[in-house]
């Protein structure tokens, strides 16, 4: 008979392990919601050329704006904004959407 915990426990531990080492992207908003921002880090000794895609709804409308940002990840990057998405005014956007982001190395 087999141990299912251990079973998941090996399943999981390359995922956690890669994770630790890979590049990171979220969008969130800034303090007053008026942009955008896009945070990345790479902790990895490998530059990275990523693309984070999100959605953001804004102030007195339905539909949400879709957001694209194509960046580099220099190796052990610290987080970083490496997109500002400029709404215009305080309240412009209310919130976003998970991130979705990939990247390849360079």
């Amino acid at each position: 008979m087999f141990n299912a915990a251990a079973v998941i426990a090996l399943v999981l531990m390359p995922v956690s392990a890669l994770s630790a080492d890979y590049p990171h992207a979220e969008c969130a908003l800034d303090k007053d919601k008026s942009s955008v921002l896009i945070m990345a880090s790479n902790p990895d000794d490998q530059s990275y050329k990523c693309m984070a895609t999100c959605k953001a709804s804004m102030t007195g409308q339905r539909a949400f704006k879709p957001i694209e940002c194509n960046f580099n990840l220099p190796k052990n990057a610290a987080e970083k904004a490496v997109c500002d998405i400029d709404g215009g005014t305080p309240d412009f956007f209310t919130k976003v959407s998970p991130t979705r982001f990939t990247c390849v190395p360079r």
